[in-house]
This record gives C-alpha cells, sequence and structure tokens, in this order.
C-alpha cells in the first residue's frame, strides 16, 4: 500500500483514497491527467475554477474540513478576495485586548458579547469569510464601547452616590454632638 501526502495539510493517505480524510483535498493520483504527486498541479490566485483541480471536485461541489462544501477553490484563506495560498490576509482588528480588559475590569455583562465577537474575528478571516470577520469586528467593537461607557457611567454614578453621602453625614454628626473628621466632611 503507498501513501499520498496531501498537498494541503501534508496528512498521509492510501493512494486508492479519493481524498484526503483530513482536510478533504482532492487525491492527485485520481484527477484527470494525474499520474504521481509530481503532476499535481495546485491553484494559484486568478485560476478560473477547474473540476478536480484547485479545491473543487468533480461536479463542481467545493471541499471544506471532512470533505464538506465550504471553502471556495484555493481552500484556507482564499475566499472572497482571493488572496489564495500564501498570500497576504486583509487585516482585520479584533479587539480581543479590549474586550478582555472590559471584561476583567470594568462591565463583564456587556463585555462579554464583545470578547465573543473579538475571538471570531481571526476564524472567519482565516476561513476567508472576510465579510463575516468585518462584520463580527464592528459588534466587538461595538459592545467594547457600550461596556465602556456603561463601566464609567456606573462608576461616575457610584462617585456621586458616595459624596452625597459624605455631605448627608456632616450636618448629622454635628446634630448628634459628634465631631467631623479633621479632613472635614
Amino acid at each position: 500500500m503507498a501513501l499520498v501526502t496531501c498537498p494541503d495539510c501534508s496528512n498521509q493517505y492510501d493512494e486508492h483514497a479519493n481524498h484526503c480524510p483530513n482536510c478533504g483535498h482532492p487525491n492527485p493520483l485520481k484527477q484527470p491527467g494525474g499520474g504521481g504527486p509530481g503532476r499535481f498541479e495546485a491553484p494559484r490566485p486568478g485560476d478560473p475554477l477547474r473540476p478536480g483541480v484547485g479545491g473543487q471536485q468533480a461536479g463542481g461541489q467545493s471541499y471544506g474540513p471532512g470533505g464538506g462544501p465550504g471553502y471556495t477553490a484555493g481552500g484556507p484563506g482564499m475566499g472572497a478576495g482571493g488572496a489564495g495560498y500564501g498570500g497576504p490576509r486583509p487585516e482585520v482588528s479584533n479587539y480581543l485586548v479590549f474586550a478582555i480588559f472590559l471584561t476583567l475590569c470594568c462591565c463583564p455583562p456587556f463585555a462579554i458579547p464583545a470578547l465573543i465577537n473579538a475571538a471570531r474575528v481571526d476564524a472567519r478571516r482565516d476561513l476567508g469569510d472576510i465579510e463575516g470577520a468585518m462584520a463580527a469586528s464592528r459588534e466587538a467593537r461595538k459592545w467594547c464601547f457600550i461596556a465602556l461607557g456603561v463601566g464609567l457611567g456606573w462608576v461616575l454614578l457610584m462617585m456621586l452616590f458616595q459624596g452625597a453621602m459624605i455631605a448627608m453625614m456632616g450636618p448629622l454628626m454635628e446634630q448628634q454632638g459628634m465631631t467631623p473628621p479633621p479632613g472635614g466632611m
């Protein structure tokens, strides 16, 4: 039994298998004109979709993790932008550090949605879903600023409340015959 090395994930599998069991990439030996691993032609950015080559199975269905549909031709990283193998991924801010800081220090109930959306940004970008990554980034940013605003508003409200309590304590202490502390109340 000879093994074939997958050009996408470097997994080794049986030469008689139609697809890589790890990533679903078509077996180059089973492709039309495929006589061996050296004859497999990997897709390049800008190549048109061809059945059996470049991430498409015969019949036009694209392969994804586990052999199911999901990725467009070119595999991970080649989505709407068409960056392809080794191409530059567009930078999309994930606001993850800001969301973690707000979750720990400011207002966790509103920072948790920011944290969830921030975690989705890189995963969606890596799958080639640039639009989804940008939408998750906008949601993370929105929830970060909501959490910051609510947290700062809460701190300001508590400071006003404590100031009012201190202002009310001075006359009560004088009425009771107690002297306020030297710092003044």
